[in-house]
């Protein structure tokens, strides 16, 4: 029965209905402890992919950030969502994050809490007032 809810919960993830997938894999013993995912990371300035503390286009040095979902360097925990949402990679997620469904940036949920307790735009400088959109 674990094989045929873990199956069912995957499939439920790959169609993006991940609250669904959840409440299957809460009654799963031998569910995995998260899915292995990372997010893409862009320039703030350009919005080219950067790695290595390096944007790919522009060659801005960009001050290290540890990342506790992808163990990556960025410059901050924003990113930009030009791929949508998920791309699989080998690495568990260490925490949670928040994602606007309007503007689809988003960032680790404590540093988007600490942000919006000051500020009512997207951090990424987009011009979306998201914590407005969830009030």
């Amino acid at each position: 029965m674990n094989e045929i809810c873990q199956q069912y919960a995957d499939l439920l993830f790959r169609w993006c209905m991940y609250s669904k997938a959840a409440e299957i894999l809460k009654y799963n013993e031998n569910a995995p402890v998260a899915y292995p995912f990372f997010l893409r990371k862009y320039c703030a300035s350009c919005e080219e992919k950067f790695d290595e503390g390096y944007c790919n286009k522009c060659f801005e040095k960009l001050s290290p950030f540890l990342c506790g979902i992808c163990q990556g360097r960025s410059s901050s925990c924003t990113f930009l969502l030009l791929d949508y949402f998920l791309c699989l990679k080998s690495k568990l997620i260490s925490g949670l994050i928040f994602v606007c469904e309007y503007c689809h940036h988003g960032g680790h949920i404590e540093h988007i809490l600490e942000w919006f307790k000051q500020n009512t735009y997207c951090p990424t400088g987009c011009g979306c007032e998201c914590i407005v959109v969830y009030l």
